[in-house]
């Protein structure tokens, strides 16, 4: 089964293959993932499911969070050089948007007996 039901983290290649992206198709303008994970546990036997439901949240390329574009100029007179010169930086990435929802159930005797004498008083 894909993925492990205890998983707790996932490698990048891993979460591409579960939201059914190519790396080619977010390399160069990076992308936006929308991680829903669903837990319901049964807390009398220490059972919990996981159900992991990830896309990529197709968005315009105006509304993209990549890429990230910043220039540092310098000047160079320490170095007798008279020419100003900068770094160039893209940046891109994945942003991650993730969402977690959880069920607990136990059972506990007492509160059976209170929604029975509940129930009873009702009638």
């Amino acid at each position: 089964m894909y993925p492990d039901p205890k998983a707790t983290g996932f490698k990048v290649k891993d979460l591409l293959k579960i939201a059914k992206v190519d790396i080619k198709d977010i390399a160069h303008t990076g992308g936006v993932f929308s991680i829903k994970v669903t837990v319901e546990c049964n807390l009398d036997s220490e059972n919990c499911k996981h159900q992991y439901d990830i896309k990529h949240v197709k968005t315009g390329e105006q509304s993209t969070p990549f890429p990230k574009v910043s220039a540092t100029y310098y000047e160079e007179n320490a170095l007798q050089i008279d020419a100003d010169s900068r770094d160039y930086q893209m940046l891109v990435g994945i942003k991650c948007l993730i969402s977690v929802v959880g069920i607990g159930r136990i059972f506990t005797w007492s509160k059976m007996m209170i929604a029975v004498n509940y129930s009873e008083r009702m009638k």
